[in-house]
């Protein structure tokens, strides 16, 4: 399975905080947001990764690697100029894959694009499974 991070913004929210770094390393409890969101991937059985880069795009290329360190391989999607969620997506597309089903969900830095019908087979499972013993 693979999925997105969205890492290319600007972070200007931040400030002058985000003039000198980006918003996905920016450290919480120690550890650059991003990686929160790879770890999430890798333990939700996504095992490649794309990430879109744009403002201060090598340094998260420096931080990263190739994402063995988080359990995931990382392919990056470096944009020019900035293209938006939606850009985003598209430019990364071949990297993607044409089996991609793009759906979202939420993650430590941006939004993860995900197959769907994988999504979609694992909560028909929990509700079958659950919902007071009924069968779904």
């Amino acid at each position: 399975m693979k999925a997105m991070l969205l890492a290319a913004g600007r972070g200007t929210r931040l400030g002058a905080l985000g003039q000198v770094l980006p918003k996905p390393l920016f450290p919480i409890c120690g550890y650059p947001a991003i990686t929160f969101g790879l770890s999430a991937c890798a333990r939700g059985g996504v095992n490649e990764v794309v990430v879109n880069l744009h403002h201060h795009g090598e340094l998260i290329r420096q931080a990263i690697g190739d994402g063995t360190s988080w359990g995931a391989h990382v392919h990056y999607a470096p944009e020019t100029e900035l293209l938006g969620t939606g850009g985003g997506l598209a430019h990364a597309r071949p990297l993607l894959g044409d089996e991609a089903e793009p759906g979202l969900g939420g993650s430590a830095t941006g939004v993860a694009a995900v197959g769907v019908r994988a999504r979609a087979g694992a909560r028909g499972a929990a509700g079958r499974a659950g919902a007071g013993g009924r069968p779904g």
